[in-house]
């Protein structure tokens, strides 16, 4: 074992203990102490950790290592699909412990971004200390040389990190599992099941529209979560997939009232007063339809204003009596979390051999 590799995420909050999830741990590091097969690797890990920074230019804190489950921290990488899985069930799993912003004025969870959420696999020469730096996609560079013994070497944080130090936090054991094993049986078993599908695509639409960075402005998270959206629905068409949203919704397994909560919709929800939409043809009709559909069908009027018009009308819907009341991306985002949570217990379950979800398989 001379170039072992450390998986670990710098930036989360301090956890609140282990958390294991399908194949998985996350926990601090002070709980892997005695769970290292070497030594050396043991030191090296530990002194790189202590070259990442905080946003007090201090070293980080609390460190969060992941390890398969039951075993020890052997240094073997993650296999390309196992590390896309991991990234975006984390991300989810932390951002899903958001409230609906501008609806739960006590709460105390911290706003999370994608940034928080980033994993970091990194190789370690044990003989040398030597690692090497990878920066950029499109254009990507990387630069060899750094030694982790240096003093003068150190890793900067994300410039658009959030500090969330203060908080002690813990994902959802069973949110981490049901979207770790959506995604990983969609990348193992690609066109097999078009939920799964679509849930892994919504998931990186979603990532996208809560990465921090100023470079992305809101009506490119609009369009980044209305495109998720399609990914889950499987329609870009705007009445098709507002109408298959909505029996997507009537289709999902439902245990507690919680679950409606978690979705803002419900079975009971009232039809919408009589609206004016343009076709397809551009010709001016009326509808009836719900209050999700009909808040969809706005939202997917204002997508349309950004991309076909470059502008960028007033992002508040306001409909009287309706549940999806307010900004459009505090709904969506709420929204779409609710949606991909139910539809990945959908596919976490029938893999696991249990027969209730064949209704979303298709």
């Amino acid at each position: 074992m001379t170039h072992p590799c450390l998986v670990f995420c710098p930036y989360l909050p301090p956890l609140s203990g282990k958390v294991q999830f399908a194949d998985w741990e996350l926990a601090p590091l002070e709980n892997f102490d005695d769970r290292w097969v070497d030594h050396d690797f043991k030191c090296k890990a530990k002194t790189l950790l202590n070259k990442f920074l905080a946003l007090n230019e201090h070293p980080i804190d609390h460190p969060a290592l992941l390890c398969r489950a039951g075993s020890h921290l052997d240094g073997k990488e993650p296999t390309r699909n196992e590390l896309s899985a991991l990234r975006l069930s984390l991300v989810f799993a932390f951002l899903d412990l958001h409230p609906r912003i501008g609806h739960d004025s006590e709460a105390k969870c911290p706003l999370l971004t994608a940034e928080n959420a980033q994993i970091v696999a990194w190789p370690i020469d044990l003989k040398t200390g030597k690692v090497t730096l990878r920066r950029g996609r499109l254009l990507e560079a990387n630069f060899h040389g750094y030694n982790i013994n240096d003093p003068k070497w150190t890793v900067r944080p994300p410039d658009d990190l959030c500090d969330i130090s203060l908080f002690i936090v813990s994902p959802n054991a069973q949110v981490l599992t049901d979207v770790y094993r959506t995604v990983i049986y969609s990348l193992r078993h690609p066109k097999k099941c078009r939920t799964a599908d679509g849930v892994r695509v919504a998931l990186r639409w979603l990532e996208k529209a809560w990465f921090n960075t100023r470079s992305i402005d809101f009506p490119e998270r609009l369009v980044y979560l209305r495109t998720a959206f399609e990914a889950v629905t499987r329609n870009h068409k705007q009445y098709k997939s507002a109408k298959a949203l909505r029996k997507t919704l009537e289709l999902l397994p439902y245990e507690s009232p919680y679950d409606f909560e978690e979705l803002i919709w419900s079975p009971e929800e009232k039809r919408a007063p009589l609206q004016e939409f343009y076709n397809r043809s551009g010709n001016l009709e009326k509808s009836c339809t719900t209050h999700l559909e009909h808040w969809f069908l706005a939202f997917n009027a204002m997508r349309n204003c950004i991309i076909h018009e470059g502008t960028f009308p007033h992002a508040d819907y306001c409909i009287p009596d309706s549940n999806y009341n307010g900004h459009f991306f505090c709904t969506a985002e709420f929204l779409l979390r609710g949606l991909i949570k139910r539809s990945s217990y959908i596919v976490s379950v029938r893999e696991g051999g249990d027969e209730s979800g064949r209704s979303l398989y298709g």
